[in-house]
């Protein structure tokens, strides 16, 4: 029987009504697009993206001229109609310059990378700081609103879609021990009347 009941009793608890609850919406992706100092740290990092491109690119332009002349020299010690001293000394200052520019492409690739990280690392910072005031502002709003939660609505992953998110208690064990507590005072209601019938019944019983 106790196997047969319990899923009914489930079944049950599961329509029994809720709190009504207020869950409001926040569009984080727009509230980001909008918000005035968002657009001004970013205009700064466009700022500083473009002096990072304008400065690789000069290197980018002295680089491409330091190995027209690294091309120049080879060229002219692969020419026989120069005498192979003079060969020579081309070939050497080949070397030498080639040298020097291979030092000048790998200075302009670290250069790229770090600025890029570091536009990066700004961007991701400001994006980081700028969520947790709207975290905050959420907090706030939803407690003006006596909402009991806030959801994102936009597609932006920031980890959760849930906001905010009021405290809840669990009164599982309040429910258990009050069921618990009525059933025991009914069963001491009853047990005195219960008694009272058997004693009457044995009265009965002795006057025959």
């Amino acid at each position: 029987m106790k196997k047969i009941l319990l899923p009914i009793l489930i079944a049950c608890a599961s329509a029994l009504p809720m709190q009504a609850q207020t869950v409001l919406t926040v569009d984080v992706s727009a509230v980001l697009t909008n918000l005035k100092e968002v657009n001004t740290e970013l205009a700064k990092l466009n700022t500083a993206a473009n002096e990072y491109q304008t400065f690789l690119q000069d290197k980018v332009t002295k680089i491409q001229g330091d190995q027209k002349k690294v091309d120049d020299l080879v060229a002219q010690a692969s020419n026989e109609a120069i005498l192979q001293d003079s060969r020579d000394t081309y070939k050497k200052e080949a070397i030498s310059q080639n040298q020097t520019l291979n030092a000048e492409k790998e200075e302009a690739t670290k250069f790229q990378t770090e600025s890029n990280q570091v536009i990066q690392q700004r961007q991701n910072d400001l994006v980081k700081n700028e969520l947790d005031k709207i975290r905050t502002a959420v907090k706030q709003i939803a407690s003006d609103k006596k909402a009991s939660i806030v959801l994102n609505s936009a597609n932006l992953n920031i980890g959760s879609a849930v906001l905010f998110s009021a405290t809840t208690v669990d009164v599982t064990q309040d429910v258990v021990t009050k069921l618990n507590a009525d059933y025991a005072a009914m069963a001491a209601t009853a047990a005195p009347a219960a008694a009272s019938g058997t004693a009457a019944k044995s009265a009965d019983t002795s006057k025959k």
